[in-house]
């Protein structure tokens, strides 16, 4: 990297100034600010000198003009500088974010999750832009394994909005120039405290600055006029239809069974083999392109899929220079008239029909082979929906899951999840599942949100969820900070009540009642007789927290198999729905249960997956949410001892919560519908079977559960109905975190052990045929000799959704199946190092029967 002299003004700067910055000597916590005046150079000199120590110290806001010399919402009157955070990237091709875990593990395949670009990158893409920038690692940069940095641009902006649209304006010039930065939510907050350079001691020597001195400040009311345009196109993207095929062609229906099987990948490759594009990645369901005439350097041409009729479309928003620009959406069949025959429509007509020769005849029973020459990754052409389900699996990778979205958290919940993955090490993604389960409990269960109009389909604030990690993932941990609070709570009530209880024995003189009735928020090992007569006098519901959560879930035949087993199980499915319950028991006269309610937490080792496998039968296990734990981090003492304090505050709120009713207003009701349509397509997939089915249609009910949490999470005033916000919270959770975690489990379930898959990988890797028979296999891998050809499609289910096999006939009685190409190319890495670990295991067997 280039370094600038920073210590003497630079004779070309462009319009050299000065700007008011506010800053604050204490840390985080502290709201006192002072105003202090900066040039250009003085700001790009303090940026290179890093102090050393923890993560928290003093700090900066964007900007120095304050109502007040405070921290604090409204406060800042005008911001001077826009930040770019470096703490996460995402992939252009599958938008999957990639957050990063900051540790002191040297090993990155044990402790790194993933990371921004690096530093390089990002300054090469500022200069490229022609801006004046300040950027630096930051303090949980990790030098040659994880990329953390913070950028600065100086840029006027008068209030939030205008910082918005700089942000959503300068992060898609960068993703443009192949920069893949993801935009974070502190990045658009006026008041946000900014860290100055901090590093830790042995990393002293690997800081990394650079300036550049001479440049361009962000305009902002370009950047506010793109932004407003933007919107407007996104709009009209969302209703744009394709155009019908031409008249002279449409009785033939080629051109519209053409653009239905146009696939994503059809579109890429058709735009980059022109040469006038560059890719800049996946927003949400659209394919970004950037024009490489674009003056804003920004992404104006989009791939989506109409509403209406399902097929992609392309359009651009470039100026006239860009031959896609004015002929509104474009379908597939337009694409390939215009680039590949000049504009000839007729000679790509003449195009479509050699192709339609190629395709499968409908009700043939054979699988479209073509499917399987896609890249991997590559979208269906027929399955939009299930696309994600078929991306190539690695089976030598951990999960692949994304992490916990955390600006669906209220800041001081964030804030404790944070400094609690902080102080123990523990996965972030699993603390927030069980601070959001925590909460559904500490939510009284007799709360009702009506998902549909004229009160129909009522949910509560009941989740199930299912911490999965090693025995040394630190599970423990999460789960019990989450539910601390609520233990707390429970303590105190239960003094207060036993107190009562003893004095009222006293006063009576005899003992009126066996025990006392003491509220339960939470408890850890409840048969279900115990869980009746506990909701008997409590409908508020609780929590039941299960360290070993497969002894949870094997613990209802505990005094013995058939009948007792099966009732046990009845209480716990209906728990999970809520309503009156009535039991009968021959000993002793047992109260009716208002509202059978209960949430669920628990973690479970990964290794002990397959033990739950005969739990799917009656849905008992698809009810819980699963989550993958990350692998655990080095604990530290640098966290906010302050943000347990917010986290128990919030939970005593919520218990204050009384019984209501609430719906959903109308923006969040469109988005419920939106996510039940997803969910109800999503779970037609059968490749996945019946568990995951059954899963994907527990979700619908979920959604709101998380809606109705998010509610009161979010609005002081809960007699309101459930905002449009909430809602896209709800849905994020689902479709961006619990349907990916849920695909790993169930695809876990369902396959070999880790080690059966990765022999079967190896062998078919090997394999040079372009099929592969059931015979081959019982042949071949030790773990498949002795399997039956009817039954080895179970072994093979994972690869086959993974996209390693595709089925030459459909259903359990295929016998063979075509074999993706360039698997061996795809892993060479992977098949070197298990290669290498199986030679060595085999030397040493040689070794023992040689002695």
């Amino acid at each position: 990297m280039n370094f600038h002299n920073i210590d003497a003004p630079n004779p070309q700067e462009n319009g050299a100034g000065s700007m008011l910055i506010a800053y604050c000597s204490g840390n985080h916590t502290d709201t006192e600010l002072e105003t202090k005046v900066y040039t250009w150079e003085q700001f790009a000199l303090r940026m290179s000198k890093p102090t050393e120590g923890g993560k928290y110290g003093s700090y900066i806001i964007r900007g120095g003009k304050l109502l007040k010399p405070k921290r604090g919402d409204g406060n800042l009157l005008e911001a001077e500088l826009f930040v770019i955070d470096g703490d996460s990237s995402f992939d252009p091709e599958t938008g999957e974010v990639f957050t990063g875990i900051d540790d002191d593990e040297p090993n990155p395949e044990k402790k790194v999750k993933g990371s921004c670009v690096p530093i390089e990158v990002a300054a090469a893409a500022l200069g490229r832009l022609g801006y004046k920038y300040v950027i630096h690692t930051t303090h949980t940069h990790t030098p040659g394994v994880l990329n953390k940095w913070r950028a600065y641009i100086p840029a006027k902006m008068a209030n939030k909005d205008e910082l918005v649209a700089v942000a959503n304006y300068v992060i898609a010039q960068l993703r443009g120039g192949g920069c893949y930065v993801e935009l974070v939510s502190e990045m658009t907050v006026m008041e946000q405290p900014w860290f100055l350079p901090r590093v830790k001691p042995k990393y002293r020597g690997s800081f990394v600055h650079s300036a550049s001195l001479v440049g361009k400040t962000i305009d902002v009311q370009a950047a506010v006029s793109w932004y407003a345009a933007e919107q407007q196109r996104n709009a009209a993207e969302d209703h744009a239809e394709p155009a019908a095929p031409r008249a002279e062609y449409s009785g033939t229906k080629f051109i519209s069974d053409f653009n239905s099987k146009a696939t994503e990948g059809d579109f890429q490759r058709l735009l980059l083999g022109t040469g006038l594009y560059t890719f800049a990645g996946r927003s949400g369901s659209k394919l970004r392109f950037m024009a490489k005439t674009s003056e804003t350097k920004t992404p104006g041409v989009s791939v989506f899929r109409s509403r209406k009729g399902g097929d992609l479309m392309a359009c651009s928003h470039h100026g006239a220079h860009d031959p896609l620009s004015g002929g509104g959406g474009m379908t597939f069949f337009d694409l390939v008239a215009l680039f590949t025959y000049g504009g000839d429509q007729k000679r790509a007509f003449e195009h479509v029909k050699r192709e339609a020769g190629a395709w499968t005849e409908a009700g043939s029973g054979k699988v479209n082979s073509d499917e399987f020459a896609k890249e991997p990754g590559e979208a269906s052409a027929d399955d939009g929906l299930a696309a994600t389900l078929r991306a190539v699996w690695n089976p030598w990778r951990e999960h692949a899951v994304p992490a916990f979205p955390m600006d669906v958290l209220p800041p001081d919940v964030a804030r404790y999840v944070e400094a609690r993955a902080i102080e123990t090490g523990a996965c972030g993604s699993a603390i927030a599942m069980c601070v959001l389960t925590a909460s559904s409990a500490a939510i009284t269960h007799e709360a009702k949100a009506y998902l549909k109009p004229g009160k129909h389909f009522p949910v509560s604030p009941r989740l199930w969820s299912a911490i999965i990690g090693p025995p040394s993932a630190k599970k423990s941990p999460a789960i019990d900070g989450a539910v601390s609070p609520l233990i707390l709570s429970q303590k105190q009530i239960q003094a207060a009540q036993w107190r009562s209880w003893k004095e009222q024995q006293e006063e009576d003189g005899k003992k009126r009642n066996s025990r006392p009735e003491l509220t339960k928020y939470t408890d850890n090992d409840m048969t279900p007789e115990g869980l009746v007569d506990t909701l008997a006098y409590q409908p508020r519901g609780l929590l039941v927290v299960a360290d070993e959560l497969s002894g949870f879930l094997t613990s209802f035949d505990r005094y013995g198999a058939g009948k007792g087993a099966s009732a046990g199980r009845a209480v716990w499915l209906q728990a999970y729905n809520g309503g009156y319950y009535a039991a009968t028991r021959s000993s002793r006269i047992v109260p009716p249960v208002e509202n059978l309610s209960v949430s669920v937490l628990g973690g479970i080792q990964a290794e002990r997956l397959k033990e739950l496998g005969g739990l799917t039968s009656d849905g008992l296990l698809q009810r819980f949410l699963p989550v993958w734990m990350s692998k655990p981090a080095l604990d530290s003492n640098s966290f906010d001892h302050n943000a347990w304090r917010g986290w128990r505050d919030r939970t005593e709120g919520l218990l204050t919560i009384g019984k209501f009713s609430t719906e959903l207003v109308s923006e969040a009701q469109k988005d419920r519908q939106r996510i039940a349509e997803f969910l109800f397509n999503l779970g037609q997939v059968e490749s996945e079977g019946a568990a995951w089915q059954g899963f994907v249609g527990k979700l619908p009910g979920v959604w709101g559960s998380l809606a109705l949490i998010m509610h009161c999470l979010w609005e002081p005033q809960v007699g309101t109905g459930i905002k449009g916000e909430n809602a896209k919270r709800a849905s994020r959770l689902v479709e961006d975190f619990l349907l990916p975690h849920g695909l790993a489990f169930y695809r876990e379930i369902a396959g070999g052990s880790q080690a059966d898959n990765r022999n079967i990988a190896g062998f078919l890797a090997g394999w040079t045929e372009p099929t592969i028979k059931a015979r081959d296999f019982v042949r071949g891998p030790r773990c498949c000799r002795g399997v039956g050809p009817d039954s080895i499609w179970k072994q093979l289910q994972p690869f086959e959704a993974g996209g390693w096999l595709l089925p030459v006939h459909l259903g359990m009685a295929n016998r063979e199946w075509k074999i993706r190409p360039r698997l061996a190319e795809m892993f060479a890495a992977e098949l070197e190092k298990h290669r290498t670990a199986l030679a060595a295991v085999q030397d040493k067997i040689r070794g023992f029967s040689d002695d």
